[in-house]
């Protein structure tokens, strides 16, 4: 039996509503399965956020293992700031050659210093960190530009915004009680403070916060963390008494602080509700973004006589 061309030709394709119903149809398959997509994306790179904080975690019990005290936050000697606790732990993280070429026989904010720092560490990098500006220069007390990291060590409690415990002139007046394992230490002022042994953690060690994350914030870079700056809150991090906004958006933190150094030593991340937070014990945590601020102050101390718990 035989058809007319024409009908046969009519057969061959799709007619215009017909297309249109399968181009809709692929349009709601893709509405459906993208946020499936990104979450599973976001999910792995959690998952190696986590690994990262756990690492450290484990250089952080390797260091004190081979020099029986935790490394410092940062050391302070007056005005001058030398090393930290990121350049502490390099060797443990498998990053013995770039400790080598740093100079630890002077300060951080040095040309040649400054050239190992602009080197990037996995480790210290959360995947989920955009970093706009990877190498940048810091906003204040640093004079090259530096590789930018995505964690900060805890250094402890305050209830003053204007107080802190990663510059010595600061600290004058608060409660020594109050510090977290990753304070300043050094001389100056009329101030000493040394380092912190495992048994200066009488809160216990899976109630005390370690290493947290500080991603770069996206309105203001040059206010993120690096691993080669020693200077003031770039690498330690802090819990005020008081709320703010503990996010990723700079500008918006200091339009509500009482005090600039508020958000010069928040916590954030580009997680979804918080951010991930290493313990003294090894492990590792995820802190929602509407923690307690009590209990916040309370897991960022080692010694101050209260046991919180998220």
């Amino acid at each position: 039996m035989r058809f007319p061309l024409n009908s046969l030709r009519r057969r061959a394709g799709f007619t215009l509503v017909e297309l249109l119903v399968v181009i809709a149809i692929i349009g709601v398959l893709i509405a459906l399965l993208l946020p499936a997509v990104q979450q599973a994306r976001e999910a792995a790179r959690r998952m190696q956020c986590t690994n990262n904080l756990k690492q450290m975690a484990l250089a952080v019990h390797n260091y004190h293992d081979t020099y029986l005290v935790f490394p410092s936050g940062h050391v302070q000697i007056n005005d001058t700031f030398y090393g930290n606790w990121c350049i502490g732990i390099l060797p443990f993280i498998e990053q013995q050659n770039l400790y080598n070429q740093y100079d630890h026989t002077t300060h951080c904010n040095t040309s040649a210093n400054a050239t190992v720092a602009r080197t990037r560490v996995d480790e210290f990098i959360c995947p989920s960190d955009a970093m706009t500006s990877p190498i940048i220069r810091p906003a204040s007390g640093y004079s090259y530009d530096l590789h930018a990291i995505s964690y900060k060590a805890m250094g402890g409690y305050s209830n003053n915004g204007a107080k802190n415990w990663d510059h010595l002139a600061e600290i004058s007046g608060l409660n020594g009680s109050w510090k977290g394992v990753f304070h300043t230490v050094g001389t100056g002022h009329s101030q000493t403070l040394g380092f912190e042994k495992m048994a200066s953690i009488t809160d216990g060690t899976s109630n005390t916060l370690m290493v947290g994350e500080y991603h770069q914030p996206k309105d203001q870079p040059a206010r993120g963390a690096f691993w080669g700056n020693s200077y003031w809150g770039y690498n330690i991090g802090m819990v005020i008494n008081e709320p703010y906004i503990i996010g990723n958006q700079y500008n918006d933190c200091a339009a509500v602080a009482s005090n600039i150094g508020v958000c010069r030593r928040a916590w954030a991340s580009h997680h979804p509700g918080g951010f991930n937070f290493s313990r003294a014990d090894g492990s590792v945590s995820f802190v929602p973004e509407t923690v307690d601020l009590t209990i916040f102050a309370g897991l960022a101390t080692m010694g101050g006589g209260e046991v919180s718990q998220l």
